[in-house]
């Protein structure tokens, strides 16, 4: 017959399974969100992130529940005998920490992959980003010029053409042309 000591210890190793299956999920969960090819979306983050979350957790747990262990060690092998423990209870007991500690290794190793995911995920959203500020740089650039052009002509400074009926169709034109200018000159350089 079991004692209550060996029935704990029992109860620790099916937890300890129970953390090896969670692991283990979301080892799968997390294996799924690696084969990305485009951009990662709101769902896919939103789950990377949970996956983060329930690791905190399991790790957390895992190594509270080893310290736990370790300190019933240390109290049956104490001078004081706080803990009288047999050997087979002893033997429960060492499996149990062995088990704990396996499951915190595991979660630590899966910890730090699913870090790297979100570290490769960030990094995908800030080069899309940066294209995106880029773009939107060189095109905000192109579209100054009509407001420049059209701001001299706009004065009450004298301007060369600009008495003339077709005035305005001369700003357009130089308009055009500035902003093709700047296009071909963006497209020489590989810009845009």
């Amino acid at each position: 017959m079991d004692t209550t000591f060996e029935l704990l210890c029992a109860y620790i190793l099916r937890m300890v399974t129970a953390y090896f299956d969670a692991i283990d999920a979301i080892d799968d969960a997390r294996t799924s969100l690696e084969d990305i090819s485009g951009r990662p979306t709101d769902k896919e983050i939103t789950q990377l992130t949970n996956l983060s979350k329930s690791l905190i957790y399991i790790t957390t747990a895992t190594n509270n529940s080893l310290i736990a262990l370790r300190q019933l060690q240390l109290s049956s092998d104490s001078r004081q005998d706080v803990l009288v423990l047999n050997a087979k209870e002893k033997a429960r007991l060492g499996d149990a920490i062995v088990e704990v500690s396996q499951a915190l290794q595991m979660a630590q190793i899966a910890t730090d992959i699913v870090d790297r995911v979100e570290n490769a995920y960030n990094n995908m959203l800030n080069n899309r980003l940066n294209e995106t500020m880029r773009f939107l740089t060189i095109w905000s650039i192109v579209l100054m010029i009509p407001p420049i052009v059209s701001g001299f002509y706009g004065m009450n400074v004298k301007l060369p053409l600009a008495d003339g009926p077709f005035a305005w169709i001369l700003t357009i034109i130089w308009s055009l042309l500035a902003i093709g200018l700047l296009i071909w000159r963006f497209y020489r350089n590989s810009d845009l």
